[in-house]
Parts: C-alpha cells; sequence; structure tokens
C-alpha cells in the first residue's frame, strides 16, 4: 500500500499488506475502506474490515465465522457489502449496509448455487449467475432501491424445464452413524423403482454443488433418476467434512457412497438391478471402492479422467448417447464396470 498521492511517484514507498502467512484470499475496497476474507482461525471463513493505511493487526471481524455456513467470496459495492455464502450445496447471499455491521439475507430468486458475482464500489447493487440442479445458469441483477432481482436475459438458457423435476434434500446415515447428504432429481410423477445413477467425488475439498451440469441433464432428459452424494473428503460441510474422508479417513469416502446407495433402495426408490454409480478423476477411488466393498448392491459403475492434453475432447460429458444406453439397461445379472461409459487415457 501507498497514500494514493505518491501513486505515481516512482519514488513511492509501498508497505506490503498481508502475506501468504494471514490467510486471506479475498479482498473487497469501497473509498478507504478494506474488506478481507480470512480463514485465520477461521475454517468456514470470516469477513474483515480495516480502514487504508492501517495494520491488519487494527482490523476488526465484520462478520463472524459459523461452524454449518461457508463463506465463498465477498464483494464491495457502493451502498453495502455482499457476502457470498453457502450451507451445505446451496448459496446464501448476505448484504452489510455502508455504515452498519448487520447482516441481512437477500433471498434468491430460486435455491441454488452462485456461480459468479460481480460489484463496483461505485455502484448500487450486484449481478450474479445462480443456477441450479434442474435451472440452467441465468445472469441476475439486484437493485438494492427496489429490493429485486431482474433477469438480464444474457445468452441462451436452452429448453431445460425445472418443472419436470422434484428435487429433495436427502440424509443418508453411514456406518459410523454420521449423516451424509444426498441431493436426488426425480422425473416429477416417477412410481415405483426407478434406474437411478448416483455421482460421488470426495477428494481435495471439492464441492458437488448445486450448479446446472449438462452431464446430469444428459441422463435426467431420458428420466433417469440422478443423485449426488455430497460424501466426506469433500468441501460441502467445511474443512471437517474435508478431513474426514481423507489419509487414514479415506475409507468414508466410498462408505459413504455405499450409505447412499443402500438408502435409496431402503427407502423404495431403486433397486440394486437399477442402480448405478459414477464419478471421475479422484472420484474413480470413490466408485471402485464401493463397487468392490458392496459387488451385489450396484448394477454398474462408471470412471472418467481427463486426458493429459489441452486439445482432448471434453471427458467428462456424459452424451445423450450415453444416456439412452443407461436408460436402455434393463437386463438381469450381477454387478459390472460399464466400460462403454468410460472415458479414459493414459
Amino acid at each position: 500500500m501507498t497514500p494514493a498521492a505518491d501513486v505515481a511517484n516512482p519514488k513511492a514507498v509501498w508497505r506490503s499488506l498481508v502475506d501468504r502467512s494471514d490467510d486471506i484470499t479475498g479482498m473487497g475496497v469501497r473509498g478507504d475502506e478494506i474488506f478481507l476474507l480470512s480463514h485465520k482461525d477461521a475454517p468456514t471463513f470470516k469477513v474483515l474490515e480495516m480502514k487504508a493505511g492501517g495494520p491488519l493487526s487494527a482490523a476488526r471481524t465484520l462478520v463472524a465465522a459459523q461452524p454449518d455456513r461457508v463463506i465463498e467470496k465477498i464483494a464491495a459495492a457502493s451502498e453495502a457489502l455482499y457476502v457470498l455464502a453457502r450451507r451445505g450445496a446451496y448459496s446464501q447471499l448476505l448484504r452489510i449496509p455502508a455504515g452498519s455491521n448487520q447482516a441481512e439475507q437477500v433471498i434468491l430468486p430460486f435455491e441454488g448455487h452462485i456461480d459468479e458475482a460481480f460489484a463496483d464500489s461505485r455502484q448500487p447493487g450486484i449481478t450474479l449467475v445462480l443456477s441450479s440442479w434442474v435451472v440452467q445458469p441465468t445472469t441476475f441483477r439486484y437493485d438494492p432501491s427496489v429490493q429485486k432481482f431482474a433477469a438480464l436475459d444474457i445468452g441462451h438458457r436452452g429448453d431445460m424445464d425445472a418443472a419436470a423435476f422434484k428435487v429433495s434434500d436427502l440424509e443418508s446415515k453411514a456406518s459410523d452413524g454420521v449423516m451424509v447428504p444426498l441431493s436426488l432429481i426425480q422425473p416429477k410423477g416417477a412410481e415405483g423403482a426407478q434406474i437411478t445413477l448416483i455421482e460421488a467425488y470426495g477428494s481435495y475439498g471439492i464441492s458437488n454443488l448445486a450448479d446446472f451440469s449438462t452431464r446430469r441433464a444428459a441422463a435426467m432428459r431420458e428420466r433417469v433418476t440422478y443423485g449426488i452424494g455430497h460424501v466426506r473428503g469433500g468441501g460441502e460441510k467445511s474443512e471437517a467434512w474435508r478431513l474426514g474422508g481423507k489419509d487414514a479417513n479415506k475409507h468414508h469416502t466410498w462408505e459413504d457412497l455405499i450409505a447412499c446407495s443402500e438408502d435409496l433402495i431402503a427407502r423404495g426408490i431403486t433397486t440394486k438391478d437399477k442402480l448405478f454409480i459414477i464419478g471421475g478423476s479422484a472420484g474413480g477411488i470413490t466408485m471402485g471402492r464401493a463397487m468392490t466393498e458392496v459387488p451385489t448392491c450396484l448394477r454398474a459403475s462408471s470412471t472418467w479422467c481427463r486426458r493429459p492434453t489441452r486439445s482432448a475432447p471434453s471427458s467428462r460429458r456424459m452424451d445423450r448417447r450415453t444416456s439412452r444406453s443407461l436408460a436402455r439397461s434393463n437386463t438381469s445379472g450381477g454387478s459390472r464396470t460399464c466400460t462403454r461409459w468410460t472415458r479414459s487415457s493414459t
């Protein structure tokens, strides 16, 4: 940092505001106010506030960390600081008016996940991109003067009909008693045992969030019931959830997937002959171990990995031909690894 009056001076003395050891991952500026996103002693993140020119030690906590909420991003507008947070797979938008330290929740147009957000400290409001399991990405502008969102109709949204699906947020009990979140998307009106595909990953703290996916949509269009198991090793439930599926705890990752699979069978949503699992890259560990642990519980598994070249085609896309193949899979027999789905190379 340096005083604004000295910016053009080649002999200006610049002072470091933060370094890596300060655990700051995001920043917003409005006038002489600086907002910082920090995970120092806060695994789920907190927001700090300070005045320009002051030391980091003078920063105060504006939004405290909560164990069941992850703060992902901050954006400073002229009239407020906007805080993008998440509970599980779903986003929350918080607004802290200028001059206040009280956060108020802004109700989103629909339940989903905010993929991107932009604010200008010289202008009021915020622009964001929101999608969900069944709603394609939509760009909205929030106007604080009327407290409403307006769709900006940017780009082509496609023809996915959200009303054709039912979304349920379930929990499955793992073998050690931990409740594992399970998001389930079903064709509306589906009855009886359904062909069901469960996706899971469970590594590096990477979360399966409530974003729209063309891969999932390809299966959903064919009336395949689609589940997303938020297994340990991912970041859906903060750092502790990640560590719960790491190193000596790695077995929880596939055990959580098994719990989700057995739960859907117990609920009567599917049967072992209509249940499939899918995952890629490190998710292949989850798939493979689940398949070998309970080979009689699952119909088939699919894994994929990325090609090590820039020009590689998308290996994480399930095309409609593959989905139709899955939807037509109605033969009896034991579990198997379905290599016709596998897109992998060395």
